[in-house]
């Protein structure tokens, strides 16, 4: 169900007593009084008896005064957390679609679906996702022949993890009206994909909406208040309506736009930072998306060099003067700039672009994903004030990947600690469904580059490219709402409360945070039940 309280206090006065705070003494207990929605004061706790870490005490009843007190009990207070690259539509379906993440050949993939198959009736589209695609010995028969003769007359479609590929049977080609004979394997790639799978994600505003709402309540258990959505649909238009019409009150977002929807805003006299009137000041107009290549999975991310064993570099996807072009139109309509650029060629073509861009792009633009950089363009971040918007645990998903497709160049894979030495800002998400929305999962692998207890005694026990592990507080204030390590007096009251300090503990509880809490705007969008 969807939240109906507001994001604000309305005047209301809360008390929060007996907090750690993460990024100040560790052991000192601080009292926190907020009004309106904001931090007032934060003050050394009042000495009380009985102050235990075993649980948190959500006060309930009200102080003479007419606040409202809520006891940590030597728990963490910390801001609450931002993933800066999202596509929530995507990331609700992908949750509900047949799982393929498990498995590592094309007849794994067959199997699985044909199984499927055998255990439903109906003539629905059958959407799996999730598969990686690596050195699978048998991918040429994850194929439109294969797909057909397990299911004739059922459409079939299986989106890749990336999301930049998919592979259909004829039966999902035709329900998607693609002609057969241009796509005779069945792979559909970049904008060809994306198209197919906005319309496989059509199942109306209401359903949609209620899956929303559920991704959202699952994303402040993890302590989150803030996404920034890049989902290809008209964000600014649904996001609206959930929050005027659905009562949603779960998280603030920054609403993306693409190439059809600009113009819109533009002629609404909106800007990149804007709040949308009537929408409880949680939805403001966040940047113009620009795709510039593809992806490492689907080989069609721009590269300086082949792909092993064949003459393809990549997809550019437009010719430079028309990037310019969409770049400077965008900025020059108070827009800043969220250009995704993978593979170096990308981004070293999408920087020098920007390099030469008058009037320069907005403050607060980003390199969306920035997964290979060559150290000759690392410098161009910095003096283009330039964002790097990074995706840590794709480094974990893509390891192999990396040494199969990019075989020289690894070490300039996911370089964060490369782009942080040379000034530039960086910002950590998730690109879900691609991986989790889950941030401590990003910031665990941005500051150990492997997968814990998963990689232990193994190839990247000591992490892949161990020298671009980044300290745990870059990778902890790249995360939170409020750009800092810790809550300061002034900062808008959203919050997480932790069992553990983010900043000094191990790194499987880091990984497996336990969030107490969530406080959207001096309002909970989330409480564990007391213990």
């Amino acid at each position: 169900m969807i939240a109906t309280q507001s994001p604000h206090s309305n005047g209301k006065v809360i008390r929060i007593i007996n907090a750690r705070l993460v990024g100040k003494q560790t052991n000192a207990l601080f009292d926190i009084e907020l009004a309106d929605g904001r931090v007032q004061t934060i003050n050394p706790a009042v000495a009380r008896d009985d102050c235990t870490t075993s649980t948190v005490e959500f006060i309930g009843q009200t102080d003479l005064d007419g606040s409202k007190v809520v006891d940590l009990r030597g728990n963490f207070l910390a801001p609450s957390l931002v993933d800066h690259h999202v596509h929530s539509a995507a990331w609700t379906h992908h949750t509900r679609r047949l799982d393929l993440s498990n498995q590592a050949s094309a007849a794994g993939v067959l199997q699985v679906v044909a199984e499927r198959l055998l255990g439903e009736s109906g003539s629905e589209t059958l959407v799996g996702c999730g598969f990686r695609v690596g050195a699978w010995p048998d991918l040429e028969a994850l194929n439109l022949f294969n797909l057909d003769r397990i299911a004739a007359n059922r459409p079939v479609a299986l989106i890749c993890s990336d999301l930049h590929s998919m592979v259909c049977n004829t039966a999902a080609l035709n329900f998607l009206n693609i002609p057969v004979d241009e796509y005779a394997d069945g792979w559909l790639r970049e904008k060809p994909c994306f198209d197919a799978t906005v319309q496989l994600g059509d199942v109306g505003d209401e359903k949609l909406d209620e899956w929303i709402a559920e991704m959202a309540l699952q994303a402040a258990a993890k302590g989150v208040t803030e996404i920034v959505d890049f989902e290809m649909n008209h964000n600014i238009r649904n996001w609206t309506r959930r929050i005027q019409q659905k009562g949603f009150r779960t998280l603030r977002v920054r609403a993306g736009m693409y190439q059809p929807h600009i113009n819109d805003a533009i002629s609404r006299g909106l800007k990149t930072g804007d709040t949308i009137p009537e929408t409880a000041g949680l939805l403001t107009v966040g940047p113009y998306k620009i795709i510039t290549d593809g992806s490492l999975g689907t080989q069609t991310a721009f590269c300086h060099a082949v792909y092993p064993g064949t003459q393809n570099r990549g997809l550019w996807i437009y010719p430079d003067e028309t990037l310019q072009s969409m770049a400077e139109y965008g900025t020059k309509n108070s827009l800043t700039l969220a250009i995704h650029a993978i593979g170096d060629q990308a981004n070293h073509r999408t920087l020098r672009i920007l390099d030469s861009l008058s009037p320069p792009s907005l403050s607060g633009s980003s390199i969306e994903h920035a997964q290979l950089v060559s150290e000759n363009d690392v410098h161009l971040f910095k003096k283009l004030g330039l964002i790097a918007s990074v995706q840590p645990e794709h480094l974990n998903d893509d390891r192999e990947l990396c040494g199969r497709y990019w075989p020289h160049s690894t070490g300039r894979a996911f370089a964060f600690k490369s782009l942080l030495d040379a000034g530039v800002v960086l910002k950590l998400g998730s690109d879900a469904p691609v991986a989790a929305l889950d941030p401590w999962r990003a910031i665990a692998a941005a500051v150990s580059r492997c997968r814990g207890a998963v990689d232990a005694g193994g190839e990247f026990a000591d992490g892949f490219h161990p020298e671009q592990k980044i300290g745990r507080a870059d990778a902890w204030i790249g995360s939170t709402s409020n750009g800092k390590a810790a809550v300061s007096v002034g900062d808008v009251a959203d919050f997480c409360v932790l069992e553990s300090d983010p900043l000094n503990c191990d790194l499987e509880q880091l990984r497996n945070m336990k969030v107490l809490g969530t406080m959207l705007g001096g309002n909970w969008t989330f409480k564990l039940e007391n213990e």
